[in-house]
Formats: C-alpha cells, sequence, structure tokens
C-alpha cells in the first residue's frame, strides 16, 4: 500500500514538473540543475546494473543448499505490516482526497459561468 501513496505523490511531482517546463522562461536554476542530475542519476543506474549482473551477484552470494522442510509459511499475527498497510491506507486515501480537491478548485476556476448580454441573450464567460 505505501507504493501507491508513493504512486500518487509522484504523480503531483510530475504535475508540477509539467507546470514549470511550460513556463516562457525556465528559471536558471533548472536550467543548471536538469543536466547535471541526469548526469548523476545516469551514473547511478549503470551502476546498479553493473552490480546486479547475474555474474556478480552470484560471486557477491555464497551457495547453500536449501532445505525445504525448514521454510513454510505461517499465519501469526504481524502487527509491524498490519501498521504499514494502515499507513500506506491514511496516505493513499490523504494523496486521493488531495488530488479531488485540486482537481475540483482547478475546474471550478475554467468553468464558463452564464452571463446575460445586454439583449437578454445569455452567453458565457471563462472565469
Amino acid at each position: 500500500m505505501i507504493i501507491l501513496a508513493f504512486l500518487f505523490i509522484l504523480t503531483l511531482a510530475v504535475i508540477e514538473l509539467q507546470r514549470c517546463l511550460e513556463q516562457k522562461e525556465i528559471p536558471i536554476s533548472v536550467k543548471f540543475l536538469a543536466p547535471l542530475l541526469t548526469i548523476i542519476i545516469s551514473n547511478d543506474l549503470w551502476q546498479n546494473f553493473r552490480f546486479w549482473r547475474l555474474r556478480d551477484a552470484a560471486e557477491a552470494f555464497e551457495a547453500t543448499s536449501i532445505i525445504p522442510d525448514k521454510y513454510f509459511v505461517t499465519n501469526y499475527p504481524d502487527p509491524d505490516y498490519f501498521t504499514m498497510l494502515w499507513i500506506g491506507l491514511a496516505l493513499s486515501l490523504l494523496t486521493l482526497g488531495l488530488l479531488v480537491y485540486f482537481t475540483g478548485r482547478e475546474h471550478k476556476k475554467t468553468r464558463p459561468v452564464p452571463v446575460l448580454s445586454g439583449e437578454g441573450e445569455l452567453s458565457e464567460r471563462m472565469d
């Protein structure tokens, strides 16, 4: 459930990034930081790719024999797991509420408002 809250927050971040990119003039800090952060992230991804290659990962872990009787699923209470589930649900619902609120507020701003013209006819204007 934590991933759902993370995805909502990531969606909000992407929306804000799009608004920043749609500006007529991009701030100098963004012009400087964007390529720099792209290089850093690319380097991290490349190191992660090289570290987790099958050949290298096999060397990092020792070979062991598995006894199937030793590993089985048990049903026991796990309060930490359920706490994380409830926190994830709360964050997801909070994010959903914020998205609904902001969407409604944005829709309210762009909704056409009927206006009476001088001749008694209804026309629409945007607020």
